[in-house]
C-alpha cells in the first residue's frame, strides 16, 4: 500500500508517474493487472501476490448490462467477480463460470485505509473523461483551464487529476501554463493505482467530471461532493474500436447515474456547472453503492475461499 505524504511526494514528478509500463500480472487473465485490481483483492485477504488467482477480477463498472468484455468471457478461468448486480445475468448467459458477486476493488481499497488520517477537506479534484491505449478523447483543455479558473472561491482550489495516456498526450500543458496543478493515479498497470487515487480524493470537497462515471462513484464513495462540468468531447478510434471500448457512454444505467447528480439547470452554452447539493443526498450515496457492490463487501476469510476455486 501507500500513504497520502508518499502519494503527494510522487506527484513532483509526473512524467515517472505516467511513463509507459508493462502489465504487471502473473494472473491467467492479463485484465487483473489493469490498475492492480487483482492485487488489491489478494493483499485484502492476506494472500501472497506471486500467488495466481485463478478468476477474473473486473477493473471498471460494468454499466451496460448487454455487454461482456470478449477477453473475460474466452478466458481459460473457472470464475469472475461481479459488480454492479445487473452484471449476473449476462456473464451467466455469455460465459461458463461461476459468477461471485463481490464490491469493487476500489472499495476493498477503502476498507484497507480507514484507519489512514484524513486530511482537511478543500478545493476540488477535476476528472476530464479521459483517452484509453485506443481511444483519444478530443476535448478542449485550454477552454476548459480558463473555466476552472472561474469557479467560485468555495471550490477552490482546483486542481486536475490526468490520465497517463492524455498527460503523454500533452492534456496537462494548458493547465500548468495557467498555474493550476496536475495530479495523476499512474500508469494503468500501477499496482497502486487506485490506493493512490483514494488517496488523492480524500484531500477534497469537491469532484468533477464531464461525464458521470468510474470517477463520479469513485469520487463520492471516498466522501466528495460531485458536481457535472459540461465539457464537449469526442472520442477518436476506427469503427471497430469504437463500438468495442466506447458502446457503454449512452447506456440506461448512464443515463440514470447522470440524471442523479445533474445540474439543477441547464444552458445552451457551451459549458455549464453548479452544484446540486453541498452534500451527496442519500439516493446519490444508494446509487454509488450499487453500482460499486458495496453491499458483497467480503471477509478476508471468504475471499480466500473464492480464490480457492479452481
Amino acid at each position: 500500500m501507500i500513504t497520502l505524504q508518499e502519494v503527494l511526494d510522487e506527484q513532483k514528478d509526473l512524467p515517472k508517474l505516467c511513463a509507459k509500463r508493462g502489465n504487471p500480472t502473473i494472473d491467467a487473465f492479463h485484465g487483473n493487472g489493469y490498475y492492480g485490481v487483482a492485487d488489491i483483492y489478494k493483499t485484502y485477504a492476506e494472500v501472497p501476490l506471486n500467488k495466481p488467482l485463478n478468476g477474473i477480477v473486473p477493473h471498471g463498472v460494468g454499466f451496460d448490462p448487454k455487454w461482456v468484455w470478449s477477453g473475460a468471457a474466452k478466458a481459460n478461468v473457472p470464475y469472475i467477480y461481479c459488480y454492479p448486480d445487473h452484471c449476473q445475468k449476462q456473464y451467466k448467459r455469455d460465459t461458463n463460470k461461476k459468477v461471485i458477486l463481490s464490491a469493487s476493488p476500489f472499495v476493498y481499497v477503502m476498507e484497507m485505509l480507514k484507519n489512514q488520517p484524513k486530511p482537511e477537506r478543500r478545493g476540488t479534484l477535476f476528472l476530464p473523461l479521459h483517452s484509453t491505449r485506443f481511444v483519444i478523447i478530443q476535448q478542449d483543455y485550454e477552454e476548459l483551464a480558463n473555466l476552472l479558473l472561474t469557479f467560485d472561491e468555495k471550490y477552490q482550489p482546483v486542481h486536475v487529476c490526468i490520465y497517463w495516456r492524455d498527460r503523454l498526450l500533452g492534456a496537462a500543458k494548458p493547465f500548468q501554463s495557467k498555474g493550476i496543478p496536475v495530479v495523476s493515479a499512474g500508469h494503468m498497470f500501477d499496482r497502486l493505482f487506485m490506493y493512490r487515487l483514494y488517496h488523492l480524493f480524500s484531500q477534497y470537497q469537491y469532484t468533477s467530471s464531464n461525464l458521470q462515471s468510474n470517477s463520479l462513484l469513485y469520487g463520492v464513495k471516498a466522501g466528495c461532493t460531485f458536481f457535472h462540468t459540461r465539457l464537449p468531447f469526442k472520442p477518436v478510434a476506427s469503427a471497430r474500436i469504437l463500438k468495442r471500448d466506447a458502446g457503454n457512454i449512452n447506456t440506461k444505467h448512464m443515463t440514470k447515474l447522470g440524471r442523479a447528480f445533474a445540474p439543477r439547470s441547464d444552458t445552451t452554452g457551451a459549458f455549464l456547472w453548479e452544484e446540486r447539493n453541498d452534500t451527496t443526498t442519500p439516493e446519490q450515496k444508494r446509487l454509488v453503492d450499487y453500482y460499486l457492490g458495496t453491499a458483497h463487501l467480503k471477509t478476508k476469510k471468504q475471499m480466500r475461499h473464492d480464490m480457492s476455486l479452481t
